[in-house]
């Protein structure tokens, strides 16, 4: 499977919240995944960021779309593109909120950068245009 599949399949799962059990094979064990709201100040990502959410592994995969089907409410979205560059895939696309009936749903953008080591990825960073709740923001982390 090419990288800019692969990518497109976790991105996919930012708005369904389904993680393919195809992505175990190439997502290493300790993978760190992070995503930070882009409505945050804080513009760097570090331990302490208390916009940013970080989570491990294939598990932490899927706990990264948990976080956006449950609590931020992501119902569809795109992949607009994306860009390799050695190790490094960068992708950014649209992503669309649920609504309140009648209404035309809420639409922010996201941006994504994956990191291979050889065949698997081990790293990989979303930030996503969108505050999160409050009561969410507050929190210092969240492992999965």
């Amino acid at each position: 499977m090419e990288r800019s599949e692969i990518a497109e399949i976790i991105c996919e799962a930012l708005y369904t919240g389904h993680v393919a059990a195809s992505l175990a094979s190439v997502v290493d064990d300790q993978a760190r995944w992070v995503l930070v709201s882009g409505g945050s100040q804080q513009q760097t990502l570090s331990d302490s960021s208390p916009s940013a959410k970080y989570f491990q592994g294939f598990v932490g995969l899927r706990g990264i779309a948990n976080f956006c089907r449950d609590t931020l409410q992501i119902a569809s979205g795109d992949l607009t593109g994306c860009v390799i560059r050695g190790d490094c895939l960068f992708a950014f696309g649209t992503l669309r909120l649920q609504a309140a009936p009648n209404k035309k749903p809420p639409e922010t953008n996201f941006a994504g950068k994956l990191i291979w080591r050889g065949i698997q990825i081990i790293s990989g960073e979303f930030r996503i245009m969108w505050p999160f709740p409050p009561d969410v923001d507050s929190e210092a982390s969240c492992r999965a």
